[in-house]
Formats: C-alpha cells, structure tokens, sequence
C-alpha cells in the first residue's frame, strides 16, 4: 500500500517522459496485484464508489484503474514516439541488443500495455455482443490491418482497446519503415489471433 500512495504522488509530480512510464508501472502493479490475490475477487460484488484501499476492490474497479491508467500512460503518442527508448537507459534492463525492436519510448510502454489489453483475463466481464476476433482481414499484411476499420458495438472492450493500439503501433512503424519493430508488432498480433 505505501508503494501505491508514493507512486500516485510520484506521478502527480512528474513531467514527461517520467510520468508515462510511472503510470504503465502503477497499472502493472494493479494487474498483477488482481493476478496474485484472484481467488479474493470471486466473492466480491461490484462497489458503489472507488475505496482508497485497492485492496478492496471489486474485479471490475481494478480492470477499470489498470484499464484507465494503460490509457494514460499512451495518452501522448507522438511525443512517445518521438522520444528514443535510450532515454530510460539507466533504469531499463534487459538485453540491450534487442532494443531495436522497441526503438521509442512508445514502442516500450505500448507493449507493456499489450500484456493487459490482450490478455484473455482483462475481458472477464463481457456484454451480450463481445469483441470477437472473427474477421479474416485481421491476418492481412500490416498494412491492410493498420487501415482496417474494426467495428464492434463493444468499444469498452479491453481486447478491443489492445486491437486498436495494434493497429496505431502498426502504422507508425509503417509510416517509420521500421520493418523490425514492424515485424516484432505482427508477431504479437498473430499470436493473439492464433491462441
């Protein structure tokens, strides 16, 4: 819990490039908080008003907040985009030499969003007409996929929202012509499609 207060306030603080990133970090402490503690969350009912403690949280609350927070993390796409990964170099780890295929820092909180927006447990809670994955244009090449024009009633739909940012990862490398990073972003889309 005082690692949640003292992010939220980092936040609050931050400018960019920092606060995206803190935002896609508190969102993954959500999700995975829910992910560790599921077992709790099948006896809850839905609240009435979002408690301080998230702890207490009802499933759809703390989809909602990863949801919300994902969201605010990409809000400024074309700054991201503009802003080479290289930035965070003293807090990233990890193999540098395949940092090509996340060249930005777009690139590096998008596909930390992936992991939630595309996950089969984000869209628990589904409405009479879901989001589904039934037209065969979104296995077309890249390009034929970034200008598809995917339609659903569901447009709260977290897989959706994951398709969406799919098709906007997409097309910016296209307009890049980052075929690597092009190539890293259809292999996540197909293997979405293929489970």
């Amino acid at each position: 819990v005082g690692i949640i207060t003292r992010l939220q306030a980092d936040i609050n603080k931050a400018g960019f490039p920092v606060k995206p990133v803190l935002q896609s970090l508190l969102a993954q402490m959500y999700w995975q908080y829910y992910q560790q503690n599921r077992y709790r969350y099948g006896q809850r009912t839905k609240q009435d008003g979002k408690d301080i403690d998230f702890r207490k949280w009802d499933l759809q609350t703390i989809i909602d907040e990863a949801n919300r927070l994902y969201a605010l993390s990409l809000q400024e796409a074309v700054k991201e985009q503009a802003t080479p990964v290289g930035v965070l170099d003293g807090v990233l780890e990890g193999d540098k030499e395949t940092r090509y295929l996340r060249p930005t820092l777009y690139d590096l909180l998008v596909h930390r969003a992936f992991d939630f927006y595309l996950s089969d447990e984000a869209a628990i809670n589904k409405p009479r007409l879901p989001f589904t994955l039934t037209d065969v244009r979104l296995f077309g090449d890249s390009r034929t996929f970034s200008c598809l024009d995917i339609k659903t009633t569901d447009t709260l739909s977290t897989l959706y929202k994951g398709f969406k940012y799919l098709q906007q990862a997409t097309l910016f490398h296209l307009e890049k012509n980052d075929r690597e990073a092009l190539a890293d972003i259809d292999i996540k889309r197909l293997t979405v499609l293929l489970s």
